[in-house]
């Protein structure tokens, strides 16, 4: 909790000599190897958890992440499977199974195992942010619209939630409530260049000039040759 992960990543070592049985200590010895980077040790922890737990669906998970964050989206697809194999139900595996979807541009097949994953629990508003994104890549502006308003009714202050939803509002035309969104990122992160160049633009639109040049203005001071 003091992010001192070297520390608690030797501390977990011992402890899963001591006791070797005990599931979530390797579990939580992968996760400090992530955090320091040490991907090559945090695998090596994964297969060990794999091999006493062949059932256990977060192994394969956990497993999945440390080769997304290695960049192997393949094998890390593969990883994801075998945990919906052990576990259909698992709530982890589909949502990674929904990402990897996603970042493959399979949008169709994405939103399935987001559909999969709300039914489970609905009140999750990361998934249904990334769901509405799926939606708009598909042109589903209402359904992206809806799973928007109801991420934000869980979370009123999730920033990618207000920065989305403002995107497509001002891909239907609605730049007033489109820079009320906008408003809502800038005043959790006031010095984001790329929220206030596109709050500048829904300015202009609307016809806040002077509005309009002081976000320019903004955006220039930090990026002079941003023609």
């Amino acid at each position: 909790n003091l992010d001192q992960f070297a520390e608690a990543a030797a501390d977990y070592q011992v402890a899963t000599e001591m006791s070797p049985e005990n599931r979530s200590l390797w579990h939580n010895l992968t996760l400090c190897y992530m955090e320091l980077d040490s991907l090559d040790r945090a695998g090596l922890v994964t297969d060990t958890i794999i091999m006493k737990w062949p059932r256990y669906a977060d192994g394969y998970n956990l497993k999945a992440q440390v080769l997304l964050q290695k960049n192997d989206t393949v094998t890390a697809e593969s990883y994801v499977d075998r945990a919906l194999e052990a576990d259909k139900y698992n709530i982890n595996a589909l949502n990674a199974k929904g990402g990897i979807l996603m970042n493959h541009e399979n949008h169709t097949e994405a939103i399935s195992r987001y559909n999969e994953t709300l039914r489970i629990n609905p009140k999750q508003a990361g998934i249904l942010i990334h769901r509405a994104l799926c939606d708009h890549h598909l042109d589903r502006y209402r359904d992206a619209m809806a799973d928007y308003d109801q991420a934000l009714t869980l979370e009123p202050r999730n920033f990618v939630g207000h920065y989305n939803r403002g995107l497509l509002r001002a891909n239907v035309g609605e730049d007033n409530l489109a820079i009320e969104d906008l408003n809502v990122v800038l005043k959790m992160e006031p010095d984001n260049t790329i929220v206030l160049y596109n709050r500048a633009l829904l300015l202009d639109n609307i016809g806040d000039y002077n509005g309009a040049i002081r976000d320019i203005s903004a955006v220039i001071k930090d990026y002079p040759e941003f023609w």
